[in-house]
């Protein structure tokens, strides 16, 4: 099962054994940045002012993988979790656009991509914020615990404010 605790999330950032993933939608602005105008994508952007753009380039790339082959669709969904090394933070998609409400299968899927990384980052905790509850719209109790307790276990942490 894994842990719930108030705290902030930049609390665990570049911290020993502690991998930082920050909810995002897969929405690019016209010059293509990533739009990360809300919640702790916001505050991201004012850590590194340049992350929404450099993101927005890793999101084009990955949104124009080709198919594998004829039966499938696409080599990873888009958006997909993945891990920014530049600046060693985690994405964790939450929505398509950044006006929807939060996707429930998107975060379900999301979810599942993120235990990949917990097996990559031996020995790391995976830190994340509720994801879809504030600018998502979702319930956390009702909605969002429920896909998180089905597929994450002790390696994760969830933190509120």
């Amino acid at each position: 099962m894994f842990k719930e605790e108030r705290k902030d999330l930049w609390e665990f950032y570049d911290k020993p054994n502690y991998k930082v993933f920050i909810t995002v939608s897969g929405s690019l602005k016209a010059n293509g940045s990533l739009v990360m105008d809300r919640g702790c994508a916001k505050e991201a952007t004012m850590r590194f002012p340049d992350i929404a753009v450099k993101l927005g380039e890793y999101l084009k790339v990955i949104k124009s993988i080709p198919a594998l082959d004829d039966k499938t669709t696409q080599a990873l969904s888009y958006p997909c979790t993945f891990w920014a090394t530049d600046y060693s933070i985690g994405l964790f998609p939450i929505k398509y656009n950044w006006y929807d409400r939060a996707d429930l299968k998107l975060i379900e899927e999301s979810t599942k991509q993120l235990k990949f990384f917990a097996d990559e980052f031996k020995d790391c905790t995976i830190v994340l914020p509720r994801p879809g509850c504030n600018s998502g719209g979702r319930n956390w109790e009702a909605e969002i615990y429920p896909i998180l307790e089905k597929h994450l276990d002790e390696r994760f942490l969830v933190v509120y404010k």
